[in-house]
């Protein structure tokens, strides 16, 4: 995975909030192919309909990302050679997808100027660059759930014989319920006494 540079990242985290708010627009029109070294992507509508990397099907298409290497880093609507596409993958929240340098742009099955014409080696493997750049506070992390004890598993615990001799006169009985074991002296030297497990919680970040 590829790390964009604070000001670049900055750069695209504007122009995803441009995007959203309707002040860029990319240019969609008719049906396109674009190449990156590694990867393969088709567009109809301004949404990859096909990628090499099948997890990207369904992303919007924010911009082109130009110039990341100078201070003129900039987002823009129309491809050229070299750009980088810059998507956004509504179902994972706002999560941003930046591909690696693209080298080929088609357009209804004609080549956009500046095309390199070479094809994509058949041989390739589905690497494509991309950074994520997901704020932390939408990365909630999942609580693992607390094991169940096996049924049919039982422990039977022996408390010592009391009489009522043993017992004070004035103390009044508690009640008992279910899940809490029945009051009396402490377990034998040796013995061990299972705790009631503590349901999990939940975590949160904000």
């Amino acid at each position: 995975m590829n790390f964009l540079e604070p000001d670049t990242d900055r750069v695209v985290r504007v122009s995803i909030d441009a995007f959203l708010e309707g002040r860029l627009r990319p240019d969609v029109s008719g049906d396109r192919v674009f190449e990156t070294k590694n990867s393969r992507y088709r567009l109809k509508a301004g949404k990859l309909v096909a990628a090499t990397s099948s997890q990207l099907v369904g992303s919007e298409l924010v911009g082109w990302l130009v110039d990341e290497e100078s201070d003129k880093a900039r987002v823009l609507p129309r491809w050229s050679p070299g750009a980088r596409a810059v998507l956004l993958v509504k179902r994972l929240g706002r999560h941003i997808v930046v591909t690696s340098a693209t080298l080929m742009m088609e357009v209804d099955g004609v080549l956009v100027e500046g095309s390199d014409t070479r094809p994509l080696s058949s041989g390739k493997v589905s690497t494509p660059a991309m950074l994520a750049v997901t704020p932390p506070s939408a990365q909630v992390p999942m609580i693992p759930k607390a094991a169940p004890m096996p049924s049919g598993i039982g422990m039977a615990i022996p408390l010592p014989d009391l009489t009522a001799a043993d017992a004070p006169a004035s103390a009044p009985r508690a009640p008992i319920n279910p899940s809490t074991p029945p009051p009396g002296p402490g377990p034998a030297s040796g013995q061990v006494v299972p705790s009631t497990p503590t349901p999990p919680g939940r975590t949160s970040l904000g």
